[in-house]
């Protein structure tokens, strides 16, 4: 019984000795190459998903801007439309006068305008931390 624990014993030290035996970086260099969090995107890859991320933020958004917009723009409550006693009074109206358009009026040029530019921020953001990380 004794031989058959140290032989097994031995067999567990084999293996423990050989990871041992591998230099540090080796192993870490492996787990980073499969990790998805370390990997980094290509330029191109890094510029579709800024533009998509702007797109999916513009959409999600873009009602409170144009209410903000008609608020700070109509004098005294009163639009072109209708008059209007503050913001809650403003979504119903615009929602009842105009529906979903109503509150996306003007998004095609408004994505248009700020979408390249996410892209680009993004993307310079990714290669600069690549760059930096590569330090």
């Amino acid at each position: 019984n004794n031989n058959n624990e140290n032989h097994k014993n031995s067999k567990k030290d084999d293996g423990a000795d050989e990871s041992r035996s591998k230099p540090e970086g080796e192993s870490q260099t492996t787990s980073n190459k499969n990790d998805p969090m370390k990997t980094s995107l290509k330029a191109s890859e890094a510029f579709i998903c800024g533009g998509i991320s702007k797109i999916i933020a513009a959409l999600s958004t873009y009602p409170f801007q144009v209410i903000r917009s008609r608020i700070q723009t109509a004098p005294m409550g009163v639009t072109d439309l209708f008059q209007f006693d503050g913001f809650t009074d403003l979504v119903k109206k615009t929602w009842r006068h105009e529906g979903i358009a109503g509150f996306y009026r003007g998004i095609f040029l408004y994505i248009i305008r700020v979408t390249p530019h996410a892209a680009i921020t993004f993307t310079v953001y990714e290669i600069s931390m690549t760059f930096l990380n590569s330090l």
